[in-house]
Order: C-alpha cells, then structure tokens, then sequence
C-alpha cells in the first residue's frame, strides 16, 4: 500500500494525465479551506473577477471542477 498526502484537486489533474492511472480511496484528514486569489494589481483582478463571473454564468466553471473529480 502507498500513501501520499497532497491537495485533491492537483492529485486529480495529474492523475487524469496519467497512462497507468489506478483506483485510488481518498480519505480527507485536513478540512476544506478556500483558495483565495490574491493580486497586486488592480487591473489584473478586476479581469481575473470578470472573467470568472463569465464562466460561472456560462457554466463552464461547473464543468471545470467536476472535472477534477
């Protein structure tokens, strides 16, 4: 058996990549935390805000994350 200890969703993107990817059981040991963005730019934020309201409206936000699952 190998354990790894690492955020779910990098696993996921990685593992999705994978050839040989195999069955895994996940077993949570940290709570969920929010991944904030942070920027020292005002311009680049106000893009990046918008740009995400646009694809939560479109959905596609949606589809992304399911697909790290």
């Amino acid at each position: 058996m190998d354990v790894i200890i690492l955020d779910e969703r990098i696993f996921h993107y990685y593992n999705n990549d994978y050839a040989h990817s195999l069955p895994v059981n996940i077993h949570p040991i940290f709570p969920k935390a929010p991944r904030p963005a942070f920027f020292n730019n005002a311009v680049l934020q106000k893009t990046f805000d918008k740009g995400l309201l646009t694809i939560k409206a479109k959905g596609k936000y949606q589809q992304i994350m399911s697909g790290y699952h």
